[in-house]
């Protein structure tokens, strides 16, 4: 359903002077937003990616190297065979996942005396290889020999086997182990500040994207994270086939985790990060506006009789007119949505209390090719739209329409995962809780 002007109530104009037409967002450039906060005046943008501690004011997180810069530097340090060595362990790692494999899960690299050397190893690591970790390896009866110890980082089942183990630790063990916690966490409390009070508090961010949809940005950090998108907040939901820039808060996170994010994100950036964390995060409707940078391409007028006018003429006289008398600061159509069922309409079945009749509106795909038949459709946009049709008709189950959706359908994911669940077909009300609470808003916001 294609909502017009006329359908939400825009029929009204302060100024008389003649229109004109043209073309918004025929690339994304054109289209800039930056979002002005409550407590400046200052637009967003982000003057830096890396982070800063407030405590010795290293910088943290650098720009972003290449997997192949990293090979190198860290065949420099530990030897090509080593670095082979650490490749298979990762390999075999994430074939020991799928087919439960029986391999090597270590690898103990030669002894190094300089600790710059040994931290350099480490960092390396642990940006070049997502599934290993590294740690010191101490030899009992001399410890001048120290080596590094690479192993694969713990599985959800290896995790839950090691908490067992834990429960049985001898008491002189359990003090040692404690007494190695406590020498990490003073590490970072040097480094960084208070462990506690990052973990307790918010870090604060902006957040860069282009042709991104603010929902699917948040959905990807949160992946990223392995956090829930709940400990995300942002002010407000900006456009997706536009360059944006809008503050975000990310709870118990340290900021340079945020900064290391930046070399794992496409088509977004993570920038002017908080060198301390906040005792408060960002909620829905917590910015004074926002600033447009418009492009308008292919400008056209013509008037009742039919005659073509001067382009220059008539918008000149138009922005003479809007600079003199203002105008009507309506909710624009993007309020109201862009499916095929308006924002609105799912608000007011929501505020009616029928919520599977809302889910059914979020469900259903817009299908342009229905008023414009020669219009081609991508093939992974027919097939997202066959796939939730044969969900809504009843043709396939929830788990199956999951299978054939793209990754980039989040908000119909976080619906049909719930629905896919033992005894929840009929869970309406929970269903549309599963929504993040921001998108959950913006339904009645709309209304």
């Amino acid at each position: 359903m294609v909502v017009f002007e006329e359908d939400v109530g825009i029929i009204s104009y302060v100024n008389p002077h003649e229109g004109f037409i043209g073309v918004v967002k025929q690339r994304y450039s054109d289209f800039i937003v930056r979002e002005v906060s409550l407590n400046t005046t200052r637009p967003c943008c982000i003057d830096s990616i890396e982070f800063v501690s407030t405590v010795n004011h290293d910088i943290i997180s650098k720009e972003h190297v290449s997997c192949d810069e990293y090979k190198l530097k860290l065949i420099e340090l530990i030897g090509e065979e080593n670095v082979e060595k650490l490749i298979l362990l990762q390999d075999n790692g994430l074939r020991q996942e799928n087919d439960e494999m029986s391999v090597e899960q270590q690898v103990i690299l030669p002894p190094e005396q300089d600790k710059s050397r040994r931290t350099q190893v480490h960092h390396v690591i642990r940006e070049l290889f997502s599934n290993l970790q590294s740690e010191m390896l101490i030899d009992t009866e001399s410890s001048s020999i120290k080596q590094i110890l690479v192993s694969r980082k713990a599985s959800n089942s290896d995790s839950r086997k090691r908490a067992s183990d834990d429960q049985v630790l001898s008491g002189k063990e359990r003090v040692r182990k404690h007494a190695r916690t406590e020498r990490d966490s003073d590490r970072f409390n040097r480094l960084f500040g208070d462990e506690q009070d990052w973990k307790n508090g918010y870090v604060h961010a902006v957040l860069a994207k282009v042709n991104v949809d603010t929902t699917d940005a948040i959905s990807r950090l949160s992946r990223l994270l392995h956090i829930g998108v709940k400990y995300i907040g942002h002010a407000g939901t900006k456009d997706k086939r536009a360059v944006t820039y809008q503050r975000i808060s990310v709870k118990g996170l340290h900021g340079a985790k945020l900064a290391a994010l930046n070399q794992h994100l496409r088509d977004m950036r993570i920038g002017n990060i908080g060198a301390s964390p906040s005792k408060k995060g960002l909620q829905l409707g917590q910015l004074y506006g926002n600033r447009f940078t418009i492009v308008l391409r292919h400008l056209a007028v013509q008037n009742e009789s039919g005659h073509e006018q001067c382009v220059s003429e008539v918008v000149s006289n138009a922005i003479q007119q809007v600079e003199a008398n203002g105008f009507v600061n309506y909710f624009g159509l993007q309020r109201f949505g862009a499916g095929a069922v308006p924002t609105h309409e799912v608000g007011i079945k929501v505020l009616q209390g029928d919520f599977k009749e809302a889910i059914r509106y979020i469900l259903t795909p817009l299908d342009p090719s229905i008023d414009n038949p020669e219009m081609v459709l991508y093939e992974e946009r027919k097939n997202t739209i066959f796939a939730l049709t044969s969900y809504l008709n009843g043709s396939i189950s929830a788990s199956e329409c999951l299978e054939k959706l793209q990754h980039s359908r989040n908000l119909e994911r976080y619906v049909l995962e719930h629905y896919s669940k033992d005894g929840r077909a009929n869970d309406h009300a929970t269903a549309f809780k599963c929504i993040p609470k921001n998108m959950r808003k913006m339904y009645l916001h709309s209304v």
